[in-house]
């Protein structure tokens, strides 16, 4: 698992416990994708560079923007932002991720490819935002960051319930509660 400075700063001034259960967060990172979603193998160009046995928590931004500037051979390749979830609360995070041509999706956080139809299901994923690696080329130099670059994702209530309505028409599932019951509380 690989934190970025900032991020290995403040969990160095936690108390332990807290720290302990940071550290065993992070080490979830990924976990029910890499086991529930389908793995793709790719050529190797498209594959070059990344690093499937090493995880990346908070980094899903960084790592998807390096990916997509690193590759611009691969045409239609798309950088997208959006919002996913786990079950079986539903509590959406922004989330940054990479479609490919043949309906392939790369995960930047687990430095996996899977086919779109899995990660979309697994991840809850709605798509929010897509740039083409010259629009992203472009926003990275003007905002001087890998994103977000906008702010469509606030969250609001009524968004809240706007993803949990794609959520469950997508999957069939139904969510405990309201997610906007369901945002700050520790379940």
């Amino acid at each position: 698992m690989y934190l970025t400075r900032g991020a290995r700063d403040a969990l160095a001034k936690l108390d332990p416990s807290r720290r302990e259960a940071l550290r065993d967060g992070f080490g979830r990172v990924g976990l029910q994708l890499l086991s529930s979603a389908e793995r793709v193998g790719v050529e190797s160009g498209s594959a070059r560079g990344t690093w499937p046995h090493r995880r990346y928590p908070q980094q899903c931004y960084a790592k998807t923007v390096r990916y997509v500037l690193d590759h611009p051979e691969i045409k239609g390749t798309r950088l997208v932002h959006g919002v996913v979830s786990h079950a079986p609360h539903f509590l959406p995070l922004d989330h940054a991720w990479v479609e490919l041509p043949g309906d392939v999706v790369f995960d930047g956080v687990v430095q996996t490819f899977f086919t779109r139809s899995s990660y979309y299901s697994v991840m809850a994923a709605v798509a929010l935002d897509a740039y083409s690696a010259v629009a992203t080329r472009r926003l990275v130099d003007t905002h001087g960051s890998p994103g977000p670059w906008n702010a469509k994702w606030v969250p609001t209530a009524r968004q809240l319930e706007a993803y949990a309505a794609a959520v469950r028409m997508r999957q069939g599932v139904r969510i405990a509660a309201p997610l906007s019951v369901n945002v700050g509380r520790n379940r």
